[in-house]
């Protein structure tokens, strides 16, 4: 018997992460790779809500930069070798400048300095595979989860779940693939 399709608001939390990132590459997003400096990362290791910590800095750093209408996904992550907290996520341009949203980016993690070290703080790619993004990230929720403890690790802007909602409710009104099944596992 085929599975029922869910309304928008009763999806998970995970599952509307994954129709934020399946939107995104429908809307030619990228993704990116974010790593924090040395204060920022151990601001938020400490702090009690971290992603929230780290949303409101980036809510910032795109209002000062004038790309507040971002539409963008993150998720935070701690490398199993290194121990090192940082993010991963998408975005959509749609128009926006895009050095001015690196720029921004940077300063929501903090600006690395070290010579070396700077130009790999943020790496962006065009989104080709969105499924196996989405379960790329999934791939260390929960070795994260025990590192941080049972905190939120990842949030979607207004303007992306906004858009990833249309898509989803434009998607499930005529037969097709089920998308919810792509989310992180938890």
């Amino acid at each position: 018997m085929p599975k029922k399709r869910k309304r928008w608001r009763d999806l998970r939390a995970d599952e509307r992460f994954a129709e934020a990132i399946l939107c995104a590459e429908a809307n030619g997003g990228m993704t990116f790779n974010l790593n924090l400096n040395a204060a920022q990362e151990e601001r938020l290791l400490h702090h009690p809500d971290p992603f929230r910590c780290f949303q409101k800095r980036l809510s910032g750093a795109l209002t000062r930069h004038g790309v507040n209408g971002l539409p963008w996904a993150a998720h935070l992550e701690v490398d199993r070798d290194s121990g090192k907290l940082h993010l991963h996520g998408v975005f959509i341009l749609d128009g926006l400048d895009k050095e001015t949203v690196k720029r921004a980016l940077r300063e929501a993690a903090g600006l690395v300095r070290k010579q070396h070290s700077a130009p790999r703080q943020l790496r962006l790619k065009d989104i080709e595979d969105a499924p196996g993004w989405v379960g790329y990230l999934g791939k260390h929720v929960g070795f994260t989860r025990r590192f941080l403890g049972d905190k939120n690790l990842s949030g979607v802007s207004q303007h992306l779940t906004r858009l990833a909602r249309a898509r989803y409710e434009e998607i499930h009104r005529k037969p097709g693939r089920l998308i919810a099944d792509l989310a992180i596992a938890a």
